[in-house]
């Protein structure tokens, strides 16, 4: 999320996502010394989440890579819809949200971030996804940052 112009004031950078050379060739050219660790989001709740289809929907600054770690967890996702950033999930929002789950046949799944800003009355209703972010190399990744 950061600036590549920002880059030169920093020792460390996390990339998340799938590992791109050119994306690092890019960041080390800003900063030569900078160490480059990689990660990716594990489900957590994966096990409770297989054998249900989902109307997934979210509203953070990357939709789509939420859809696609659904998708690449295997999950049965049906449909997606898209909100801006931050939505504030209404009433109205949420109504037809569960409306066309059950037109569907689904059950609604979202983001924690998501989830935790929708109205209480609403959430038995909705499934979260609960991730850990897995650094690749770890142990090094802490022994950098000691």
């Amino acid at each position: 999320r950061e600036s590549l112009k920002n880059i030169k004031n920093y020792n460390i950078a996390v990339i998340n996502g799938k590992e791109d050379k050119n994306l690092d060739n890019l960041v080390i050219k800003h900063n030569p010394k900078i160490k480059i660790f990689n990660s990716y989001y594990k489900i957590k709740n994966i096990e409770t989440l297989k054998n249900l289809k989902f109307l997934a929907f979210s509203g953070i600054a990357d939709n789509n890579s939420f859809f696609e770690l659904l998708n690449n967890n295997n999950l049965n996702i049906i449909d997606t819809i898209e909100f801006k950033d931050h939505h504030n999930f209404s009433e109205n929002d949420l109504q037809s949200l569960l409306k066309e789950s059950s037109n569907l046949n689904a059950s609604l799944i979202t983001t924690e971030k998501n989830y935790s800003n929708i109205n209480e009355k609403f959430r038995k209703n909705i499934y979260y996804t609960e991730l850990d972010l897995i650094i690749k190399n770890y142990e090094k990744f802490l022994n950098e940052i000691n």
